[in-house]
């Protein structure tokens, strides 16, 4: 196993520079032979997740849109991202297109949050883990202004690709790790996958069905049911922005 993961860490150094299909195709047939071992040790474990960490170009070749958006018909919402992404640059001196961005769902949303109130979008924050069967947090903003809109502004995270080889699984008594999202949402949605990492947010039902159903084990008929398993849980509540989110869904 040593000599398998010194042969690796030899052509990532080789190829780090190398377009993300060319380091897909010399690097995956290696990942899977130690993937196939199903009695990896926790040092094994752990010199694997530095390896995969090493890869850290996105399997998809788009950048989030970080210049005002010149669009009439959803002037709002593009402003609500364009804000919201240059606060985040400021804040924690990220860049928006280059970085990951992972773990940062919950700092980023509480931005989106805080733009939504001076443009006088309704918006809330949901943590997927609440609702879908993810085994880790991810946090989004569900926005209301004449239509629902899923908004994600950390969703390029899902598309690295050392978390990415399609035979990606190997677990320990504290962790699984498995293939992320990225490639499958892809290879059966790329327009999905391409909207919400370049706009940041969608509003077309179909797209936002193929958004929550990578994140599902059991899929929804259709994006609003993914709605309403969101916000259904607002019923009642006194917050206003709470309030108003529940009351469009039952009058959409």
């Amino acid at each position: 196993m040593k000599e398998l993961m010194d042969q690796l860490q030899t052509l990532i150094e080789k190829n780090i520079d190398k377009p993300v299909s060319k380091q897909m195709s010399l690097l995956e047939p290696l990942f899977d032979q130690i993937y196939q071992n199903k009695n990896l040790e926790l040092k094994d474990m752990l010199r694997l997740s530095q390896l995969e960490n090493q890869l850290t170009k996105r399997i998809i070749e788009v950048c989030p849109k970080v210049e005002p958006s010149t669009s009439e018909k959803e002037k709002i919402i593009e402003q609500l991202i364009y804000y919201s992404r240059k606060r985040m640059e400021e804040l924690y001196h990220c860049s928006i297109v280059n970085d990951s961005l992972k773990a940062r769902s919950f700092e980023f949303c509480n931005i989106v949050l805080e733009i939504a109130k001076n443009l006088e979008v309704t918006a809330c924050m949901f943590n997927l883990s609440d609702f879908l069967s993810l085994p880790y947090k991810h946090y989004i903003v569900i926005a209301y202004f004449n239509y629902y809109y899923v908004i994600d502004l950390t969703y390029q995270q899902f598309f690295l690709l050392g978390n990415n080889f399609k035979n990606r699984y190997y677990e320990h008594p504290s962790y699984t790790r498995t293939c992320d999202i990225g490639r499958r949402i892809i290879e059966r949605d790329f327009n999905t996958a391409k909207k919400m990492i370049v706009d940041g947010y969608l509003k077309d039902l179909e797209q936002i069905k193929s958004y929550f159903d990578e994140f599902s084990d059991e899929k929804l008929s259709n994006g609003r049911e993914y709605l309403k398993l969101l916000i259904s849980p607002l019923k009642g509540s006194n917050d206003k922005r709470e309030k108003i989110l529940y009351a469009k869904l039952e009058r959409n």
